[in-house]
């Protein structure tokens, strides 16, 4: 029912669900990263890749201390996941 409201405010039809958005991964894991179509490049620096552009970038280790790193750190800069 809201998605045919939002499509009918904007004029847009059949584009999927306006509200869905790509979930982040759960753990620093390969095999979590990779559903969202990232790689990690160096598990120690935390260097990851996106596997559709092949952009890099670096997210901060988290400290024992932390539960988790940055909200977004998966993202790829251009975009291509998000």
């Amino acid at each position: 029912m809201q998605h045919e409201r939002l499509s009918a405010m904007t004029g847009r039809e059949n584009e999927g669900s306006p509200m869905k958005k790509t979930k982040g991964p759960r753990y620093w894991s390969a095999t979590e990263l990779k559903r969202v179509g990232v790689s990690i490049l160096d598990g120690r620096s935390g260097d990851l890749v996106c596997d559709k552009c092949r952009s890099t970038w670096w997210t901060n280790q988290p400290s024992r201390s932390q539960r988790a790193r940055s909200r977004g750190y998966w993202k790829c800069p251009k975009g291509c996941n998000a």
